[in-house]
C-alpha cells in the first residue's frame, strides 16, 4: 500500500495572483522567540488590525468584539489582519512576523489561527496561519472548506462576511476539539432545502378533497333499480385498482437496479490552471465528475516523481462552474519536483465508487492518460 500524505495545500489562498504562498506552520520554535504573552496580556489586544481599510467602522467593532469574546471563551487566539505593504517579505514571513511579534497566542504554546489579507498592484491573496494547538485541532482538510467559503465571500464584495466566516468556523473547529479531543471533518452548514418541499404537499390536498364530495351526492338515484345497478357498478371497480397495482410496480423496480456505477470521471475535463508552480505556492486543479444519486467524496492523488510520497487534493463542487475543484501546493524545497497524477477517486451517496487510474504511469494498465494534470515544481533543477 502506498504511503499517502494529506499536506496543507490550501494553507495560502492565491486569489487572483498564485504569487502568495506559505506553509502555515506552527512558530513555537522560532529562533528570536519572546516570552509568550499571559492570557490576560493577549485579551487586550487589538485582534482585528484592518491597514487596506476593508472594513467599515460598525463592522470593524463588532468583529473584533466577536473575535475577543471567542477567544477569551476557547482561551485561542483568533486574528484578522490586513495589510498591502510587505516590506520586501513574502506574505508568509509578513505573517509570521506579525502574529508573533505582536505577541498574539494564548498560553504557553501560544495557540491561535490568523487571518491575513494580501492586498497590492501585485497580489491578491488570502493566508491562514495556524499556531500552537491549531495545527491538530484545524485538519487540511477543515482548511480547505474554510478557504472555499472565504474566498466565495471575498469575490462577491463582502469583506466583513469573509471574516466573520473565518472566525466562526475556526471557532466550531477548536471548540469541537476541546470537548472531543479529535479535529472536525468539516464545519457545519445550513441547508435550506425545506421550502420546496412544503410548497408540494399541499397540492395533492386540494385536489383530493372535492373530488369524493362530488361522487357522493348521486347515491339517492339507486332506488328505482335497486337490484340491477349496484351489480353493475360492482364488476367494473375492481378494474381500475388492478391496472393501478402494477404501474408503481414496474416503474420501481429498475429504479433499484440500475443504480449500481459509481460516478463519472471526465479524464478529457482533468485541467490545471498552471503546469508549472514554484515553491510555496497552490494551482487550482478541476475536473468534471456526474452521478444521478449525487457525488459525496471526490479527490486526485499526485505522486512524486522521486519518492514514494503521495498527496491528496480534496475536489469540492462549485456551482458556477459545474466542475469539482481543488487546490495542489508544495511547501518544501525537497518536494520541488515533478508531481503526476496517480488516480481521480469519487464516490456517490449510493457507496459507489470510482477510481480512474493513469495509465501514463507504466505501473497502471487500465484507465486514461492523465497527464495533461502533471505538475512541475521549480526552486531546484530536476
Amino acid at each position: 500500500m502506498k504511503r499517502k500524505l494529506i499536506v496543507t495545500t490550501i494553507l495560502t489562498l492565491a486569489l487572483l495572483v498564485p504569487g502568495c504562498a506559505g506553509n502555515g506552520e506552527s512558530i513555537i520554535n522560532k529562533p528570536e522567540a519572546t516570552p509568550a504573552p499571559q492570557q490576560n496580556q493577549v485579551l487586550d489586544m487589538n485582534r482585528v488590525v484592518d491597514n487596506l481599510n476593508f472594513l467599515k467602522d460598525a463592522d470593524k467593532a463588532s468583529l473584533e468584539a466577536e473575535a475577543d469574546a471567542l477567544s477569551e471563551k476557547a482561551d485561542f487566539d483568533f486574528v484578522i489582519f490586513t495589510e498591502g505593504d510587505l516590506a520586501g517579505k513574502t506574505e508568509n514571513e509578513r505573517a509570521y512576523d506579525f502574529f508573533y511579534d505582536g505577541g498574539y497566542g494564548i498560553g504557553k504554546n501560544r495557540d491561535g489561527i490568523m487571518l491575513f489579507r494580501c492586498k497590492n498592484e501585485s497580489n491578491n491573496s488570502v493566508f491562514v496561519l495556524r499556531n500552537g494547538s491549531a495545527t491538530s485541532s484545524i485538519s487540511d482538510e477543515y482548511m480547505g472548506i474554510m478557504y472555499d467559503r472565504i474566498i466565495d465571500r471575498i469575490k462577491a464584495g463582502d469583506e466583513a462576511g469573509a471574516y466573520r466566516t473565518f472566525v466562526a468556523v475556526a471557532y466550531e473547529a477548536v471548540n469541537y476539539y476541546k470537548n472531543t479531543g479529535s479535529a472536525l471533518d468539516k464545519p457545519s452548514e445550513i441547508v435550506a432545502e425545506p421550502t420546496p418541499e412544503a410548497t408540494a404537499a399541499p397540492e395533492p390536498e386540494a385536489t383530493a378533497t372535492p373530488e369524493p364530495e362530488a361522487t357522493a351526492t348521486p347515491e339517492p338515484t339507486p332506488e328505482p333499480t335497486a337490484t340491477p345497478e349496484p351489480t353493475a357498478t360492482s364488476t367494473p371497480t375492481p378494474v381500475p385498482t388492478a391496472t393501478n397495482t402494477p404501474k408503481p410496480a414496474a416503474t420501481a423496480t429498475p429504479k433499484v437496479e440500475k443504480d449500481t456505477n459509481g460516478p463519472t470521471v471526465s479524464a478529457k475535463t482533468y485541467k490545471v490552471d498552471s503546469s508549472s508552480i514554484s515553491v510555496y505556492e497552490n494551482v487550482k486543479v478541476s475536473v468534471k465528475i456526474e452521478d444521478n444519486s449525487g457525488v459525496a467524496e471526490a479527490y486526485v492523488v499526485y505522486m512524486n516523481a522521486l519518492s514514494d510520497k503521495e498527496t491528496v487534493v480534496e475536489l469540492n463542487y462549485n456551482s458556477k462552474t459545474k466542475l469539482y475543484e481543488g487546490y495542489f501546493g508544495v511547501y518544501s524545497q525537497m518536494d520541488a519536483t515533478p508531481w503526476f497524477i496517480d488516480y481521480i477517486y469519487a464516490k456517490d451517496k449510493k457507496g459507489n465508487e470510482t477510481k480512474l487510474c493513469n495509465t501514463a504511469l507504466a505501473f497502471n494498465a487500465t484507465g486514461a492518460d492523465l497527464s495533461e494534470g502533471d505538475i512541475y515544481v521549480t526552486g531546484m533543477e530536476y
